[in-house]
């Protein structure tokens, strides 16, 4: 009986080109597999309950170390001691849960956690409520002068040169250093806080929904572009490096940065990446999710609604470092091998 083999599948999916026309070795389908750094396909890693936190909403992880929220005054469903850090049942490597109580503002209630970043080893959370209001909590605490300076407040933030940035309408807002519960210009009690308006240094900047370190500077997203910006401690030193047209992302929470100061970010025609196109480190958009483009187109056009789309997020996989752009019902994950050239979603 005649037979044929496939020695690797090395480029992983490849959507661009009818089955029947694509060269031998391309993938049209695989699900919940994935491509190994040898270019063979290999079972995913199971999804394995270790824990329940009933009471709580939102994950936030750094290494073994994760953190719950809950809404402070609300009943307490889990144990007595539930604020306590709680070990969890994982023979290989135990972790250790912690629950974050959230003083909400009166009359707010606690729906979902939008963003998260470390901060000189304490959570900062960004918490939207009921109503569609955005609240900032350094550890437990509220930080009222975000609220307090700007409409909607920030509801992506990122760490960077000791201070706290966050995109809010056209402004990307910062905090004074090194205290990130001070954001008003005026107050004498910080240093550098202040805002940035994107929309008058370029037309672009306009609606922005998304931030990311790209190198030694911010890249600040919106919809349709994407503006790069050198950052100092004194605000007047800030500068707008370069503007990328046609490469910005609707979902916030996928930017991310990956590999040797790589950039990913769901884009309206699919994953895109910002990468260095010479010495200068000078912002170019790499096409590396081209291979699933038209999956991808698909999703966005028959999304059931905005929501589906905005809240896509992207994380590094922490046992085998690959990248991960998540949907709320599906994940599409990147092997990316530069040594024996595998790139594969």
């Amino acid at each position: 009986m005649p037979y044929f083999v496939i020695e690797n599948f090395a480029s992983g999916l490849d959507l661009r080109r009818p089955p029947l026309a694509a060269p031998q070795g391309t993938l049209s389908v695989l699900k919940n597999a994935h491509v190994t750094a040898g270019g063979d396909i290999e079972k995913r890693y199971a999804f394995v309950p270790v824990f329940q936190a009933p009471g709580t909403f939102g994950l936030a992880g750094i290494g073994t170390q994760l953190y719950v929220f809950r809404q402070a005054g609300a009943p307490t469903v889990m144990a007595a001691d539930a604020p306590v850090p709680q070990a969890a049942n994982r023979a290989f490597q135990p972790l250790t849960i912690h629950t974050i109580s959230l003083p909400m503002p009166a009359g707010k209630t606690a729906e979902r956690l939008v963003d998260w970043e470390l901060f000189n080893s304490k959570i900062y959370s960004v918490i939207k409520a009921s109503d569609g209001t955005f609240h900032h909590f350094y550890g437990d605490t509220y930080v009222a002068d975000v609220a307090k300076m700007y409409d909607p407040a920030p509801n992506n933030v990122k760490t960077f040169k000791g201070k706290l940035y966050g995109i809010a309408k056209n402004k990307v807002v910062f905090s004074a250093i090194d205290n990130p519960l001070i954001w008003d210009p005026a107050d004498t009690k910080g240093l550098g806080q202040g805002f940035i308006e994107t929309a008058t240094n370029n037309g672009t900047g306009d609606a922005l929904t998304g931030i990311e370190v790209y190198y030694d500077q911010l890249a600040i997203s919106s919809r349709y572009a994407t503006q790069i910006w050198e950052v100092d401690a004194d605000p007047k030193n800030n500068n707008l490096r370069q503007t990328l047209r046609g490469a910005g992302t609707a979902a916030p929470p996928s930017m991310l940065g990956f590999g040797s100061g790589d950039v990913l970010y769901l884009h309206d025609s699919g994953v895109r990446s910002l990468r260095a196109k010479d010495s200068s480190n000078a912002a170019a958009v790499s096409d590396i999710g081209s291979p699933i483009d038209p999956t991808i187109q698909k999703i966005i056009k028959t999304a059931s609604d905005d929501a589906y789309v905005s809240r896509a997020f992207s994380l590094i996989e922490p046992n085998t470092g690959r990248f991960w752009l998540c949907f709320p019902d599906r994940i599409f994950l990147l092997s990316f091998y530069p040594g024996p050239k595998v790139t594969a979603w």
